[in-house]
């Protein structure tokens, strides 16, 4: 069994994306774990990471999610493990995740360091199960080259090995994506792949947004994976909002407080994505039914609309098994941009 460690300078890199891509691309069974989670929600009644919880689901994994993490909480590992009960952890856990599996994909933490102090970073993951460790540098040309230089100094301080290093996320054309290259080459790390920036990635879907706001689903459970892909905030009046085109664009999620009935009823009408009603305000039942019946996703979030138009913002999507838009991307994108064959094997 093959056992690759994928780590980040940087929070949201796209490890996660890019472990999906390999696992869907690869001819094999993949194994996953991550070690420290970092990305936590409740699910019934239970503390879990996001990521494990994705690809038990989307790869069949048996178990619970949290079998898939030695642990959340830096204080409480530090109480209960020393150096040699991580190590043991570790072991185990890659021994049972891996069982059956071609290859194990280990995720690190948010950044590099993450889980340092608990032995749980990528680094002393990577020490601990071998393997090959790749890190996923994204962003602009400037950052993608500041991440090389403390990622070259790390590694001299350390004495870890680095397999490779994969673009993400990377803007230009691709004659910048070549000189990019070229100048992490000169650095003399070894790029893996070089991934631009895919916008269908980085928009929300209604169930993104429905966990970032805490949202109850009032209905649409069904279309909950829709992708929005432009926010409309209707706090106009009705006719001038349905006089503007901005409403009637394909995917557009719409903010509108939820005691304008009015409102709610031209965006439903107007086929809008996903529809957020804000100030706690519970539209009428008939208002509820007619989103049933289109199947169109209504949340019913707390905050005034100003504030959710905020969060919606600046929120960075996270893929869900319900995404299959994504799911079926990934492999594909990251079959053509990224040596496939050189991580795996």
């Amino acid at each position: 069994m093959k056992t690759i460690i994928v780590a980040s300078t940087r929070a949201g890199s796209g490890k996660t994306s890019l472990i999906l891509g390999l696992a869907g691309a690869m001819k094999g069974r993949a194994g996953y774990m991550k070690p420290m989670g970092d990305r936590l929600f409740y699910h019934k009644k239970k503390l879990w990471d996001h990521d494990p919880a994705l690809f038990m689901e989307v790869f069949g994994m048996d178990g619970e999610p949290e079998d898939l993490t030695i642990g959340f909480e830096h204080a409480k590992m530090r109480y209960v493990l020393d150096g040699t009960g991580t190590k043991e952890r570790l072991e185990g856990l890659a021994g049972d995740a891996g069982r059956g599996r071609d290859v194990l994909f280990v995720e690190g933490g948010r950044d590099l360091w993450y889980g340092a102090s608990v032995g749980l970073d990528a680094l002393s993951v990577a020490e601990v199960l071998g393997g090959g460790l790749v890190a996923v540098l994204s962003g602009g040309e400037d950052v993608i080259l500041d991440d090389c230089h403390g990622l070259m100094r790390t590694l001299d301080r350390t004495g870890a090995s680095l397999s490779g290093v994969v673009l993400n996320k990377t803007e230009g054309g691709e004659n910048d994506r070549e000189a990019l290259d070229r100048a992490v080459g000169e650095l003399g790390l070894r790029v893996l792949g070089n991934i631009p920036r895919e916008e269908a990635l980085m928009r929300p879907t209604a169930e993104d947004v429905a966990e970032v706001l805490f949202a109850k689903v009032l209905a649409g459970d069904e279309n909950m994976g829709r992708t929005c892909r432009n926010i409309f905030v209707a706090s106009m009046g009705a006719e001038a909002a349905a006089r503007d085109p901005a409403l009637k664009v394909e995917g557009t999620l719409v903010i509108t407080s939820g005691d304008r009935t009015d409102m709610i009823l031209i965006a439903l009408d107007a086929g809008a994505s996903t529809v957020v009603l804000t100030n706690n305000h519970l539209p009428p039942t008939s208002v509820q039914t007619r989103a049933r019946e289109l199947g169109t996703p209504l949340l019913l979030v707390g905050p005034r609309t100003y504030q959710v138009a905020r969060q919606i913002e600046g929120m960075e999507p996270l893929i869900t098994a319900r995404d299959s838009a994504k799911l079926e991307l990934l492999p594909k994108l990251v079959g053509e941009k990224v040596r496939v064959g050189d991580i795996i094997q």
